[in-house]
């Protein structure tokens, strides 16, 4: 799914992003072959999987046995491919009891993916692969019991690109150019213990209501309108998307807004928030602009037996873009259903 729609045309885009042109944004099509001479750099990313996209976010809390982690991701090097000798996949584990501060957390090898188990994605010409780390796989490397995870913990999966050189690139090898935007290569993922969210709930049009300005004045065309709910296809566990959403007034691009609808054990605690930084691919010369999700419970609400209203918040501009002040813009929002 295209997480960056171009269309810089508003007299606004013009004055506010004076230095555009001086921006690391990528404008073609997902599949478009581009270079990659600068990115693959032997002295700092080398190779990398490129995630195409991700099938199942988290593992179903009530389907255990059968959860697994699923994500389908391509291999790029600077031989187009051709040095690739395996993947290597570890997990840790995060339970959300702590209360103050999250505990060390050690990583523990799951499984090696060697290359013969690639095939060449027709698109690109590049191996490509579905990967799948599953809950039992996880737990068992990690040494827990099933019983020890409870409903809101979390593993986080990291894994590292082995080369026929010798060579190997993990999440220390993790830079701006590769982990966002088209190459898409974080090196690692956060796979939540979550319940399934039913996919006839939370979709159809509704209208949104922000509530006080962000940085620039309203974060989407308005500061109330009507959009278009879907269950997001990288994330049918738990996962809504805005699809194709207008973005600033006047509209600077149109962009879709990915929703991750937590359930706590209690009502109170369920949490709605941005599945992950929304970035624009734009700024003024600097820091790009960016939405960051805002997990406060106390600030999102939804009932998974009414889908007709929810709330939820987001960091608008986190890296203070354009002047504006990082980090400190909280933007709320209230959407009721239409249809």
């Amino acid at each position: 799914m295209k997480y960056f729609k171009y269309n810089i045309t508003s007299l606004f885009v013009l004055m506010l992003l004076v230095a555009v042109t001086s921006c690391d944004s990528l404008t073609g099509e997902p599949d478009t072959r581009i270079p990659l001479e600068e990115t693959l750099n032997e002295e700092s990313t080398g190779a990398f999987l490129r995630v195409l996209s991700v099938d199942v976010a988290g593992f179903d809390y009530v389907n255990l046995d059968e959860a697994g982690y699923v994500f389908t991701a391509e291999y790029s090097d600077s031989e187009k491919g051709g040095k690739l000798e395996n993947v290597e996949f570890t997990v840790s584990y995060t339970s959300n009891d702590y209360t103050e501060t999250p505990p060390e957390i050690d990583y523990a090898e799951v499984k090696t993916v060697p290359a013969s188990e690639f095939s060449e994605r027709e698109e690109s010409g590049l191996p490509s692969k579905q990967f799948e780390i599953t809950f039992e796989e996880a737990i068992t490397a990690l040494g827990i019991e099933q019983s020890d995870v409870e409903l809101g913990d979390s593993f986080t999966i990291q894994w590292t690109v082995n080369t026929t050189d010798g060579k190997s690139f993990g999440p220390e090898s993790a830079s701006p150019p590769v982990t966002g935007g088209f190459y898409s290569s974080p090196f690692q993922a956060r796979s939540p213990v979550a319940i399934l969210i039913d996919p006839e709930k939370y979709v159809g049009t509704y209208q949104i209501t922000q509530q006080g300005p962000g940085t620039f004045g309203p974060v989407f065309e308005s500061m109330q309108f009507e959009a278009e709910l879907s269950v997001d296809p990288n994330n049918t566990l738990n996962g809504r998307v805005f699809e194709s959403i207008a973005i600033g007034s006047p509209s600077f691009g149109e962009y879709d807004f990915p929703l991750t609808f937590a359930r706590a054990a209690n009502q109170s605690d369920n949490v709605l928030t941005l599945s992950g930084r929304v970035g624009l691919g734009l700024s003024c010369g600097g820091p790009e602009i960016i939405f960051a999700p805002e997990d406060d419970p106390t600030l999102s609400s939804f009932d998974v037996t009414d889908d007709s209203e929810f709330s939820f918040a987001l960091v608008d501009n986190v890296e203070g873009a354009c002047g504006g002040a990082p980090g400190t813009i909280l933007v709320r929002f209230n959407a009721e259903k239409v249809n």
